[in-house]
Formats: structure tokens, C-alpha cells, sequence
């Protein structure tokens, strides 16, 4: 189970007065800015795919949303930071020679606008795809671009017996939204495909990985997550790439 991201390995009211009119909260007065109303309502592709981000690599606790990540990551990172309108900073750790990118941002509001979004604290294996009356349909392959560009891949690998690559696509989450993802590429006209199921300590809870072989599958999927799209993880977005392009050469 190597290629397992490491998460899922091992488990078992102040108010300030302006000038003008006053201005609500959500807690004490911040050090940095921030539009906690970002998530209220997912209503354009920026909020859609950011929702998805959040739903592969953020953690969500004590009215907090961070994310610890690989370094490379750091500019993406910069990006939400843009989007949520807070000068928070990314800031870089090191960790037993691994260099990460931290970034975190305390809000009530936020964190509960996000858990009537679906998020939950510790969400590996509980985690649900979103409704519609959540994220309405048209949003909804910018937030599987999201949760792709978190806990997703595309692998592009050069083959032993032929002049030519492999192509194959992988997201992995808990089982209930990796059916539910299914279900969506299905109605993409994919092909249904055998999800591998991985069990924790608990019986009772399980993560699957939904893959995609063939440079045509991988070549569907690219155009559906990146149909119409202005946001995305640009380094992933360009290995993808080469599906499309071989696919269509071959035509």
C-alpha cells in the first residue's frame, strides 16, 4: 500500500466599532485579514475548487483550517491565501529533511460554514461527497479538480516492451465518496472500474482508490476536471496534459 498518502497510514463573540457601522467577528480581534464569509455560499468556481482542495489536504479543529505541505507547494498555498483576502502567511518548517509549507487560519465562522460544506475534524475515512443542494452541479468538476489536485494523480511513465507511456489517473478517499466520484465519471462515459478497498484497525472503516488506465480513460478525465478551468495545481494540471495531447495526435 506504498502509494498510499502518508494520512491514511497508521489509522485506526467580540465586536469592534468602525468608523461607520460596526463590524462583527468571529472572535478576538485579528492579527491578520480574513473574509470569513468566503464559504457561505459555493457559488463560483474559485469557491468550488478550493471546497475540494480543503476536502484532500486541509484539517479542520478548534476553529481552525490548516494545511501542512511539501514545500513545492508553497505558491498554491500563497493562492488560497489570496482567495480566503488574508495576509496570513505560508510558512516554511523542516522536518526530518522534509521542507513544508504551513499555513493556518482561525476563524468560527469559517470552520462552521465548512462543516455545513460536509468537512469534519479527523475526516479520512468518513468524509462524503457533497450534495448538490452543497455544490450544485455545474461547480462540480471544479471541486473534483480540487480534491484531485490534493489527493489525486496522474502518472505518465515511459512503457518496457513499446515505444510509448502508460497513462493512469488515481484519487483515493474514504470508500463512500470515491463510489460517489465513480458514479460522476461514470455518467462522463467512463467505464466502471474495481475500486481497491483498504481496511483501518476499525472494520468498520475503510479508504478506496479508483483507478484509470489507457491514455483515452485518462484523456476523458482530463477533459472533465479541466473543461472551462482557471484554477488548478499547475504542475499536476501539466503532467495530465500529456494524455490529452497524445490522445488527440493519435486521432
Amino acid at each position: 500500500m506504498s502509494h498510499v498518502p502518508k494520512k491514511f497510514v497508521g489509522l485506526h463573540v467580540h465586536s469592534t466599532v468602525g468608523s461607520i457601522e460596526p463590524r462583527r467577528r468571529s472572535g478576538p480581534k485579528r492579527k491578520y485579514s480574513l473574509n470569513e464569509a468566503f464559504f457561505e455560499n459555493i457559488d463560483t468556481e474559485e469557491k468550488a475548487y478550493w471546497l475540494g482542495f480543503i476536502y484532500a489536504d486541509g484539517c479542520i479543529s478548534n476553529n481552525r483550517l490548516q494545511f501542512d505541505l511539501s514545500w513545492k507547494d508553497n505558491d498554491h498555498l500563497a493562492k488560497l491565501a489570496c482567495s480566503l483576502g488574508t495576509d496570513t502567511p505560508v510558512k516554511f518548517k523542516k522536518r526530518e529533511n522534509h521542507e513544508k509549507a504551513f499555513f493556518r487560519v482561525v476563524s468560527r465562522k469559517l470552520i462552521n460554514d465548512l462543516k455545513r460544506l460536509g468537512l469534519t475534524e479527523r475526516k479520512s475515512f468518513t468524509i462524503k461527497f457533497p450534495s448538490e443542494d452543497l455544490v450544485a452541479k455545474e461547480y462540480q468538476h471544479h471541486f473534483i479538480r480540487g480534491y484531485v489536485d490534493g489527493d489525486g494523480s496522474f502518472i505518465v511513465r515511459p512503457r518496457k516492451d513499446r515505444p510509448s507511456n502508460s497513462y493512469t489517473f488515481k484519487v483515493i478517499g474514504s470508500t463512500a465518496f470515491i463510489q460517489a466520484l465513480q458514479n460522476i465519471m461514470i455518467d462522463q462515459g467512463l467505464s466502471k472500474t474495481k475500486l481497491e478497498i483498504y481496511k483501518s484497525d476499525d472494520i468498520s472503516k475503510t479508504i478506496a482508490t479508483m483507478t484509470y488506465c489507457g491514455r483515452l480513460s485518462v484523456a476523458k478525465v482530463f477533459n472533465f476536471l479541466y473543461g472551462n478551468e482557471t484554477m488548478c495545481l499547475s504542475r499536476k494540471k501539466m503532467i495530465a496534459s500529456q494524455s490529452i495531447n497524445v490522445a488527440t495526435e493519435k486521432k
